[in-house]
């Protein structure tokens, strides 16, 4: 499992989801932008609300010692749940008030967690591609970014196996051979030759 096919689980529960229209993996800044993508090709429909923004997460990895490889991986991740307020999509009045915008977004926040737990866990991904969350918060947020926006921000963790790397280096074998400097040089000061 990898950030790439993460990013593709998030995108493919959002194109299952009818009410959600709009996913995009970038950051807080791009939520005002209007990114081209597989739900805005060519920038020919733009931003479409109720939407999911996956923004860059953080994370930590265990490695096997003896391989010198990570195998276990989680990432704290942070998902932004965003509808308009007060308008619609094509600019037509929402009269819809704040706790109806919120609660018919909490909805699909939940839709959505509920089924990411259930791709988790799904036997359509091998063995090495399950993962799990946990630890699952949010906060409502009224008014936010340029587009006044109601955002819900998830903060959660996934739990993965991470791929396993293709080269695991030999130090013995690199030329010139390798050794380490003495503690006071620095590999990067040019004035060490």
């Amino acid at each position: 499992m990898n950030l790439v096919k993460i990013s593709n689980i998030f995108n493919s529960i959002v194109q299952l989801l009818p009410v959600l229209k709009y996913y995009h993996f970038g950051t807080f800044d791009e939520i005002n932008g209007n990114p081209e993508n597989n739900f805005n090709p060519d920038n020919s429909v733009g931003k479409q609300y109720p939407c999911l923004y996956f923004v860059p997460p953080s994370g930590a990895m265990q490695i096997d010692n003896s391989a010198g490889r990570a195998y276990a991986s989680s990432m704290d991740a942070i998902l932004i749940f965003a509808d308009t307020m007060y308008y619609k999509n094509d600019s037509s009045n929402d009269v819809r008030t704040l706790a109806e915008i919120f609660r018919d977004l909490q909805a699909e926040t939940i839709n959505f967690f509920a089924a990411l737990t259930k791709a988790g866990r799904s036997g359509l991904l091998d063995g090495r591609d399950k993962f799990n969350i946990s630890g699952i918060t949010y906060s409502m947020v009224p008014m936010s970014h340029n587009d006044r926006l109601a955002v819900i921000q998830c903060n959660f963790s996934i739990q993965f196996l991470s791929e396993c790397e293709t080269e695991t280096p030999d130090l013995a074998t690199l030329t010139p051979p390798f050794v380490f400097p003495p503690e006071d040089w620095d590999y990067e000061d040019q004035n060490h030759q």
